[in-house]
């Protein structure tokens, strides 16, 4: 996990806004940008702390597709607030998403009140501690994965389909992509899982996570 931030940049030899990351801090990055072949400085208009600067980048970016200047760039055609806005957004999905794991850990030795106010003893069971690391990791990493997913997913708006035919045709094969890697993941991290098992899951989820085609 790299904490970094989501930054974004100006410059005025240029119409479009920079946005993107660094794992350092944003003021570096901005001079590492000013080259020879850049007229002139690129100034800090915004920058946000993350978890995850890594995947809080893939995923604005993803959302800002559409204001993209060039796919292979990371320059885009926003107003500042909207920008603003979204780098917020991402940001609190993305610290949200690594900072506050909901999966409630295991109990250790001791006692702990019963809901009638009696008391028990937990024993501490290394069994129990593995699976629910492992139950933590396996939920983190699909998390991840729905970030990933949904860079994948974008390839959708990226076809530019006219006819409703063209437009299912593109989204059901974005979305066997998107259910062979998801049913990859359920195998890699059970190998005990059958195929045909691992194949329900994923189908579970993909229905659970994109339940209907965009528009």
């Amino acid at each position: 996990m790299r904490l970094g931030y989501l930054y974004i940049l100006s410059n005025i030899s240029f119409k479009f806004l920079k946005i993107g990351m660094t794992d350092r801090t944003p003021e570096q990055r901005a001079k590492e940008l000013f080259t020879t072949s850049i007229p002139t400085e690129f100034k800090v208009e915004y920058a946000v702390q993350v978890a995850h600067c890594a995947y809080a980048e893939k995923l604005i970016h993803q959302r800002l597709m559409h204001y993209r200047a060039n796919e292979n760039r990371e320059f885009f055609t926003i107003d500042l607030q909207t920008a603003i806005k979204q780098l917020d957004k991402a940001a609190k999905e993305i610290n949200l998403l690594f900072e506050r794991d909901k999966i409630v850990p295991p109990k250790k030795d001791g006692e702990s009140k019963k809901p009638n106010g009696n008391k028990t003893v937990y024993k501490n069971n290394i069994h129990t501690e593995h699976a629910y690391e492992k139950t933590k990791q396996n939920k983190s990493q699909l998390q991840l994965l729905k970030v990933d997913t949904d860079v994948m997913a974008s390839v959708y708006f990226k076809k530019k389909a006219k006819s409703e035919h063209q437009k299912d045709a593109i989204w059901n094969s974005v979305l066997i992509r998107i259910r062979k890697k998801i049913e990859k993941n359920f195998i890699d991290n059970d190998k005990n899982l059958s195929k045909t098992n691992a194949k329900s899951r994923a189908n579970i989820w993909v229905k659970s996570n994109y339940p209907k085609r965009p528009d």
